[in-house]
């Protein structure tokens, strides 16, 4: 997904300063800068407050594109989303999607009865105990997960004895941001650390 130029100019602020001056944003240390990226590779951002500032809807566009290319709704999807305002824009998309950590088992039984064509998960909410490879055989996550396991175990949800179908996975990665290098560490399983370093480095390359 390319961002916009005023977005991606926002998110190499936010890489090589630490500090987002549009949205009053700052990280105060790396682990919370490696949040605040994802966050504007995402569409948005946190300020200290909890409001929520948008910056794009890049990703949001690109998922209409491809629900439209899988023949949504006749081919149901399973949507991963990791921030609240993910979640509440999903929400205004498909006002009809259940949401798994609201109510699992009510969920996961809608799903594999074919009852609903979009189902909105969190990795954390599709643990072990959680079977839906009766409803569908696509997922689509709006960004890679930092937790390897939770990767895995997404996925695993839908892969998995009784499937029918094939299972892939479409993953929304941000064109020159951080999305990249978390997809490269759950490949490899390279140290967080490791992957924000050698991204801010590539940020700072580009702007000389």
């Amino acid at each position: 997904v390319d961002l916009p130029p005023g977005a991606m100019a926002d998110y190499e602020e936010m890489a090589q300063t630490l500090y987002l001056e549009s949205a009053d944003v700052e990280a105060v240390n790396a682990a919370v800068l490696a949040g605040k990226l994802q966050q504007v590779a995402s569409g948005f951002v946190y300020r200290a407050d909890g409001e929520v500032v948008t910056i794009h809807q890049a990703k949001f566009h690109a998922l209409d594109g491809l629900l439209l290319e899988l023949g949504w709704p006749l081919h149901p999807v399973v949507i991963m989303y990791q921030f609240v305002e993910e979640l509440r824009a999903l929400r205004e998309m498909f006002p009809d999607a259940a949401v798994l950590a609201e109510n699992p088992a009510a969920a996961m039984a809608a799903w594999n009865a074919g009852e609903i064509e979009t189902l909105l998960i969190h990795p954390r909410s599709a643990a072990h105990g959680i079977n839906l490879q009766a409803g569908g055989c696509t997922l689509v996550c709006l960004a890679p997960c930092w937790s390897a396991d939770q990767w895995d175990q997404v996925i695993g949800r839908l892969w998995r004895r009784g499937q029918q179908n094939a299972v892939t996975r479409y993953t929304l990665v941000a064109n020159g941001t951080i999305d990249r290098g978390i997809l490269l560490k759950l490949a490899d399983k390279k140290a967080g650390e490791k992957v924000l370093m050698n991204h801010l480095a590539d940020v700072s390359s580009r702007s000389k």
